[in-house]
């Protein structure tokens, strides 16, 4: 029996997922966007987890995982699949949940960038400017900064398409 080249299990894989009915219960639009809301909590709670330790971290990566894995299954991972695979309409819906995402997420490291501005020159301002801030990161604060960004990056397409395009997707 010939091996499957990756393009043909790509396409098993993309037909499976968008014809299968065994998660319908998840992919009502309250579900779907249920699942977004509990993606971004699991984001907060890994980083949470991981400023404890980095054993307890760990299983708030496997519940942020976990998050994000039923958050794809109930969109059909529509966020994720090639064009090939997708028709017009979903493609169409996919690219406008990327431009969505890329504007959220883009917003976001703004205002965070312009917070840690104003923190860092109220700081200044407070003291003599003759004193500098210092900041240190351990293992498990810079796990928990890590696995922030990289949970709201990979979460957010997803759940801009769960929250926006819910009842569009079947």
């Amino acid at each position: 029996m010939a091996k499957l080249t990756n393009q043909e299990r790509v396409a098993i894989q993309a037909q499976r997922v968008l014809n299968d009915t065994r998660w319908d219960f998840i992919r009502t639009p309250a579900a779907r966007r249920g699942l977004a809301v509990f993606g971004y909590l699991a984001v907060i709670f890994n980083s949470a987890m991981y400023l404890l330790n980095t054993y307890i971290g760990l299983i708030g990566l496997a519940v942020l995982f976990g998050a994000y894995l039923l958050l794809r299954i109930s969109i059909r991972s529509v966020a994720d699949l090639p064009d090939e695979y997708l028709d017009e309409r979903l493609r169409s819906i996919r690219s406008v949940t990327y431009y969505r995402s890329y504007l959220l997420v883009v917003g976001l490291l703004t205002v965070a960038a312009v917070l840690l501005m104003g923190i860092l020159i109220a700081s200044d301002i407070a003291t003599d400017g003759s004193s500098a801030l210092h900041f240190s990161l351990d293992w498990n604060t810079s796990q928990a900064i890590i696995w922030f960004i990289l949970g709201v990056t990979m979460m957010t397409p997803s759940a801009v398409l769960a929250f926006t395009q819910a009842d569009k997707i079947h």
